[in-house]
């Protein structure tokens, strides 16, 4: 799989390199400003299961 293909999920400093090399970046809604700046999605917070709508998007890519 080609790193365009993947989708990362991130919220902090510590995700920036990979948020900035994968095909799909997606920050948290509860992210570091930084964090948000990279992502092509933002999804809700922890909280509000954002991991879970950024999985049904995936899932909604493949189509």
């Amino acid at each position: 799989m080609a790193l365009d293909e993947v989708m990362y999920v991130g919220d902090g400093f510590n995700d920036t390199p990979a948020l900035g090399i994968v095909g799909w970046p997606v920050a948290m809604g509860n992210a570091e400003p930084v964090a948000k700046a990279l992502a092509a999605h933002i999804v809700a917070d922890v909280e509000a299961d954002g991991v879970a709508e950024a999985l049904e998007m995936a899932i909604a890519s493949r189509g």
